[in-house]
Protein backbone atom coordinates (compact mmCIF):
# COMPACT_ATOMS: atom_id res chain seq x y z
CA UNK A 1 0.00 0.00 0.00
CA UNK A 2 1.22 3.57 -0.43
CA UNK A 3 2.32 5.55 2.62
CA UNK A 4 3.22 9.19 2.89
CA UNK A 5 3.62 11.34 -0.10
CA UNK A 6 4.58 10.15 -3.21
CA UNK A 7 4.30 5.76 -3.96
CA UNK A 8 6.50 4.81 -1.29
CA UNK A 9 5.51 0.93 -0.13
CA UNK A 10 6.12 1.27 3.24
CA UNK A 11 5.46 4.12 6.02
CA UNK A 12 5.53 4.68 9.67
CA UNK A 13 2.87 5.67 12.24
CA UNK A 14 3.14 6.81 15.79
CA UNK A 15 -0.55 5.99 17.66
CA UNK A 16 -0.93 7.28 21.25
CA UNK A 17 -4.08 5.96 23.12
CA UNK A 18 -5.25 5.87 27.09
CA UNK A 19 -5.41 1.96 28.12
CA UNK A 20 -9.35 3.08 28.94
CA UNK A 21 -10.15 3.01 25.05
CA UNK A 22 -6.98 1.32 23.57
CA UNK A 23 -8.79 -2.10 22.72
CA UNK A 24 -11.95 0.14 21.02
CA UNK A 25 -9.12 2.34 18.97
CA UNK A 26 -7.12 -0.59 18.10
CA UNK A 27 -10.22 -2.33 16.42
CA UNK A 28 -10.91 0.97 14.37
CA UNK A 29 -7.60 2.26 13.63
CA UNK A 30 -5.08 -0.86 13.14
CA UNK A 31 -7.58 -4.04 12.34
CA UNK A 32 -10.20 -2.03 10.60
CA UNK A 33 -10.75 -1.51 7.27
CA UNK A 34 -9.29 1.45 5.52
CA UNK A 35 -11.77 4.39 4.96
CA UNK A 36 -12.74 5.54 1.20
CA UNK A 37 -10.49 8.55 0.09
CA UNK A 38 -10.95 9.91 -3.11
CA UNK A 39 -9.73 12.89 -4.85
CA UNK A 40 -10.89 16.21 -5.09
CA UNK A 41 -9.91 16.85 -8.46
CA UNK A 42 -13.20 15.54 -9.27
CA UNK A 43 -14.85 18.75 -8.11
CA UNK A 44 -14.90 21.26 -10.85
CA UNK A 45 -13.94 23.75 -8.24
CA UNK A 46 -11.08 22.21 -7.17
CA UNK A 47 -9.70 21.21 -10.93
CA UNK A 48 -10.42 25.26 -11.30
CA UNK A 49 -7.96 26.07 -8.31
CA UNK A 50 -5.14 23.43 -9.23
CA UNK A 51 -5.00 24.45 -12.60
CA UNK A 52 -4.28 28.20 -11.94
CA UNK A 53 -2.39 27.21 -9.48
CA UNK A 54 0.27 24.91 -11.28
CA UNK A 55 0.23 27.69 -14.27
CA UNK A 56 0.80 30.70 -11.89
CA UNK A 57 3.43 28.67 -10.00
CA UNK A 58 5.32 28.24 -13.34
CA UNK A 59 4.79 24.30 -12.91
CA UNK A 60 2.88 24.26 -16.25
CA UNK A 61 2.72 26.38 -19.44
CA UNK A 62 0.04 24.62 -21.44
CA UNK A 63 -2.81 22.18 -21.79
CA UNK A 64 -0.46 19.57 -22.20
CA UNK A 65 1.43 20.15 -19.93
CA UNK A 66 -1.51 20.48 -17.37
CA UNK A 67 -2.15 16.80 -18.11
CA UNK A 68 1.09 15.77 -17.96
CA UNK A 69 0.99 16.86 -14.37
CA UNK A 70 -2.66 15.67 -13.04
CA UNK A 71 -1.23 12.27 -14.69
CA UNK A 72 0.63 12.11 -11.62
CA UNK A 73 -1.92 12.51 -9.22
CA UNK A 74 -4.18 10.76 -6.81
CA UNK A 75 -6.81 11.41 -9.25
CA UNK A 76 -5.18 9.54 -11.77
CA UNK A 77 -3.95 6.81 -9.87
CA UNK A 78 -7.60 5.86 -8.89
CA UNK A 79 -9.35 6.26 -11.69
CA UNK A 80 -8.01 4.50 -15.04
CA UNK A 81 -7.52 6.08 -18.22
CA UNK A 82 -9.19 9.38 -16.75
CA UNK A 83 -10.43 11.49 -19.70
CA UNK A 84 -9.51 15.05 -18.49
CA UNK A 85 -8.54 16.53 -21.75
CA UNK A 86 -12.27 18.02 -22.43
CA UNK A 87 -12.50 19.17 -18.92
CA UNK A 88 -9.38 20.65 -18.23
CA UNK A 89 -10.00 22.44 -21.64
CA UNK A 90 -13.20 23.88 -20.20
CA UNK A 91 -11.44 24.85 -16.68
CA UNK A 92 -8.85 26.93 -18.65
CA UNK A 93 -11.64 28.44 -20.73
CA UNK A 94 -13.33 29.40 -17.74
CA UNK A 95 -10.07 30.42 -16.27
CA UNK A 96 -9.45 32.60 -19.22
CA UNK A 97 -12.88 34.27 -19.22
CA UNK A 98 -12.79 35.36 -15.24
CA UNK A 99 -9.63 36.98 -16.26
CA UNK A 100 -7.14 34.87 -14.53
CA UNK A 101 -5.11 32.99 -17.21
CA UNK A 102 -4.78 34.18 -20.56
CA UNK A 103 -3.00 32.60 -23.92
CA UNK A 104 0.72 33.50 -24.07
CA UNK A 105 1.16 32.96 -27.79
CA UNK A 106 -0.82 33.72 -30.96
CA UNK A 107 -1.87 30.47 -31.59
CA UNK A 108 -3.22 29.89 -28.07
CA UNK A 109 -1.34 26.77 -27.14
CA UNK A 110 0.49 28.69 -24.56
CA UNK A 111 -0.80 29.77 -20.86
CA UNK A 112 0.72 32.12 -18.50
CA UNK A 113 -1.15 33.42 -15.51
CA UNK A 114 -2.26 37.05 -15.59
CA UNK A 115 -1.12 39.53 -12.71
CA UNK A 116 -4.59 39.04 -11.41
CA UNK A 117 -4.92 35.01 -11.39
CA UNK A 118 -1.15 35.26 -9.64
CA UNK A 119 -2.40 37.48 -6.83
CA UNK A 120 -5.39 34.99 -6.32
CA UNK A 121 -3.63 32.07 -6.24
CA UNK A 122 -1.49 33.33 -4.34
CA UNK A 123 -3.60 34.66 -1.75
CA UNK A 124 -5.35 31.11 -1.75
CA UNK A 125 -8.68 31.90 -2.96
CA UNK A 126 -10.46 29.92 -5.25
CA UNK A 127 -10.89 31.24 -8.43
CA UNK A 128 -14.36 31.92 -8.14
CA UNK A 129 -13.66 33.61 -4.92
CA UNK A 130 -11.56 36.06 -6.23
CA UNK A 131 -13.42 36.75 -9.47
CA UNK A 132 -16.86 37.82 -6.68
CA UNK A 133 -14.34 40.01 -4.76
CA UNK A 134 -13.19 41.87 -7.91
CA UNK A 135 -16.43 42.56 -9.06
CA UNK A 136 -17.30 43.14 -5.62
CA UNK A 137 -14.99 45.45 -5.77
CA UNK A 138 -16.15 47.54 -8.85
CA UNK A 139 -19.84 47.57 -7.23
CA UNK A 140 -17.91 49.21 -4.22
CA UNK A 141 -15.64 51.76 -6.54
CA UNK A 142 -19.30 52.73 -8.35
CA UNK A 143 -20.90 53.48 -5.05
CA UNK A 144 -20.65 56.84 -3.15
CA UNK A 145 -18.04 57.13 -0.38
CA UNK A 146 -20.52 57.94 1.96
CA UNK A 147 -22.24 54.44 1.41
CA UNK A 148 -19.32 51.97 1.79
CA UNK A 149 -19.64 51.04 5.32
CA UNK A 150 -18.33 47.58 7.41
CA UNK A 151 -21.45 46.16 6.21
CA UNK A 152 -20.48 46.72 2.59
CA UNK A 153 -17.15 45.33 2.50
CA UNK A 154 -18.19 42.47 4.65
CA UNK A 155 -21.10 41.68 2.30
CA UNK A 156 -18.41 41.24 -0.22
CA UNK A 157 -16.42 38.44 1.09
CA UNK A 158 -19.06 36.54 3.05
CA UNK A 159 -21.10 36.20 -0.61
CA UNK A 160 -17.84 34.00 -1.53
CA UNK A 161 -17.28 30.27 -1.81
CA UNK A 162 -14.10 30.08 0.93
CA UNK A 163 -16.44 31.87 3.40
CA UNK A 164 -18.20 29.52 5.70
CA UNK A 165 -22.49 29.04 5.38
CA UNK A 166 -24.06 30.33 8.28
CA UNK A 167 -27.41 28.83 9.00
CA UNK A 168 -30.40 30.39 7.99
CA UNK A 169 -33.45 29.39 10.48
CA UNK A 170 -37.26 29.68 8.84
CA UNK A 171 -37.89 32.41 11.78
CA UNK A 172 -35.06 34.40 10.56
CA UNK A 173 -36.19 35.22 6.99
CA UNK A 174 -38.44 38.12 6.99
CA UNK A 175 -36.46 40.03 9.68
CA UNK A 176 -33.23 39.48 7.80
CA UNK A 177 -35.52 40.31 4.35
CA UNK A 178 -35.85 43.63 5.91
CA UNK A 179 -32.43 43.85 7.13
CA UNK A 180 -31.48 43.85 3.64
CA UNK A 181 -34.21 46.65 2.65
CA UNK A 182 -33.09 48.76 5.39
CA UNK A 183 -29.22 48.69 4.24
CA UNK A 184 -29.99 48.62 0.64
CA UNK A 185 -27.56 51.49 0.04
CA UNK A 186 -24.93 50.14 2.06
CA UNK A 187 -24.93 46.66 0.43
CA UNK A 188 -23.00 46.06 -2.94
CA UNK A 189 -25.56 44.42 -5.18
CA UNK A 190 -29.20 45.19 -5.75
CA UNK A 191 -32.44 42.59 -4.08
CA UNK A 192 -33.58 42.40 -7.73
CA UNK A 193 -30.27 41.38 -9.35
CA UNK A 194 -29.39 38.18 -7.12
CA UNK A 195 -30.01 34.77 -8.46
CA UNK A 196 -29.12 32.34 -5.53
CA UNK A 197 -31.42 34.57 -3.44
CA UNK A 198 -31.31 31.78 -0.51
CA UNK A 199 -27.72 31.76 -0.40
CA UNK A 200 -27.17 35.54 -0.49
CA UNK A 201 -29.40 35.78 2.40
CA UNK A 202 -26.88 33.54 4.23
CA UNK A 203 -24.07 35.68 3.33
CA UNK A 204 -26.06 39.06 4.07
CA UNK A 205 -26.72 36.99 8.13
CA UNK A 206 -22.77 36.25 8.14
CA UNK A 207 -22.26 39.75 7.13
CA UNK A 208 -24.12 41.18 9.93
CA UNK A 209 -23.00 39.12 12.49
CA UNK A 210 -19.19 40.22 11.66
CA UNK A 211 -20.60 43.59 11.46
CA UNK A 212 -22.00 43.44 14.93
CA UNK A 213 -18.50 42.09 16.14
CA UNK A 214 -16.43 44.55 15.14
CA UNK A 215 -18.91 47.18 16.71
CA UNK A 216 -17.72 45.22 20.02
CA UNK A 217 -20.56 43.14 20.60
CA UNK A 218 -19.73 39.94 23.08
CA UNK A 219 -19.61 36.64 22.03
CA UNK A 220 -22.55 36.00 24.72
CA UNK A 221 -24.82 38.16 22.68
CA UNK A 222 -24.20 37.14 19.20
CA UNK A 223 -25.03 33.50 19.98
CA UNK A 224 -28.42 34.78 21.74
CA UNK A 225 -29.25 36.91 18.73
CA UNK A 226 -28.32 34.78 15.70
CA UNK A 227 -27.81 31.25 16.63
CA UNK A 228 -24.65 30.68 15.92
CA UNK A 229 -22.06 28.96 18.41
CA UNK A 230 -19.20 30.73 19.56
CA UNK A 231 -16.91 28.40 17.58
CA UNK A 232 -18.70 28.74 14.58
CA UNK A 233 -18.11 32.75 15.20
CA UNK A 234 -14.54 32.03 15.79
CA UNK A 235 -14.67 30.64 12.37
CA UNK A 236 -16.32 33.53 10.33
CA UNK A 237 -14.22 36.10 12.17
CA UNK A 238 -10.94 34.28 10.69
CA UNK A 239 -12.30 33.89 7.29
CA UNK A 240 -13.23 37.01 7.26
CA UNK A 241 -9.71 38.44 8.27
CA UNK A 242 -8.34 35.97 5.56
CA UNK A 243 -10.24 36.96 2.92
CA UNK A 244 -10.58 41.03 3.49
CA UNK A 245 -6.73 40.28 3.33
CA UNK A 246 -7.24 38.61 -0.22
CA UNK A 247 -9.48 41.51 -1.27
CA UNK A 248 -7.09 44.20 -0.02
CA UNK A 249 -4.19 42.33 -2.45
CA UNK A 250 -6.88 42.07 -5.24
CA UNK A 251 -7.69 45.79 -4.71
CA UNK A 252 -3.92 46.41 -5.57
CA UNK A 253 -3.88 44.84 -8.60
CA UNK A 254 -6.79 46.08 -10.53
CA UNK A 255 -5.83 49.98 -9.02
CA UNK A 256 -9.39 49.95 -6.82
CA UNK A 257 -8.83 51.75 -3.13
CA UNK A 258 -10.97 50.57 -0.41
CA UNK A 259 -9.51 52.79 2.86
CA UNK A 260 -12.63 50.37 4.19
CA UNK A 261 -11.15 47.09 4.10
CA UNK A 262 -8.01 47.84 6.29
CA UNK A 263 -10.65 49.91 9.25
CA UNK A 264 -12.79 46.67 8.83
CA UNK A 265 -9.59 44.04 9.20
CA UNK A 266 -8.52 46.52 12.17
CA UNK A 267 -11.89 45.77 13.98
CA UNK A 268 -12.45 42.29 13.48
Amino acid sequence: MPAGRGWTRTGRRCWSAHRSNREELWDRYVDGEPEPVESQLRDRAALRTHVLAVVAAGFADSQASILDLLGETFYAHQTPDPDLGGVVGDVIAELIEAELLAPADEAGVELTATELGTQVSRQYVTPETGRRIVDGLGRIDRMADDRVTPLTVLAVVCDTPDMDDTYLGNGERASLYQFARRHDAELPVEMDQIDAFESWLESVKTARILTAWTEEATVAELVSEYRIGPGDLESRVDRAEWLLGAADALAGVVGIDVPEIDRVRGAL
